[in-house]
């Protein structure tokens, strides 16, 4: 079990890495960017209701539960959309 979490977190922190100098999430994206976490969604959802409020307009909300959204999605698929759309290269199997 250690080893697996270990490893994880090396492919993570790897691929954290390749996606900040490839600037692949866009910088307004608080979603898998360092030092952001739910918190700072919440703020940024705030800010923007009350910027529209001051603009007198209204906000629409639409929330969506994917706590456990990867669990349904196979690992080789993932892997796949992760090669392609990443651009990570190596040891990825072949995209179809």
């Amino acid at each position: 079990m250690y080893v697996s979490k270990l490893t994880e977190s090396a492919a993570a922190t790897q691929l954290e890495n390749h996606t900040d100098l490839k600037m692949v999430v866009p910088f307004v994206s608080v979603l898998y960017r360092k030092q952001h976490n739910t918190e700072t969604v919440l703020l940024k959802v705030c800010n923007n209701i009350l910027l529209n409020m001051n603009c007198q307009q209204a906000t629409l909300s639409v929330l969506f539960d994917f706590s456990v959204a990867f669990d349904t999605v196979s690992n080789s698929k993932l892997l796949k959309v992760v090669c392609s759309r990443f651009g990570v290269r190596e040891h990825c199997p072949r995209v179809a």
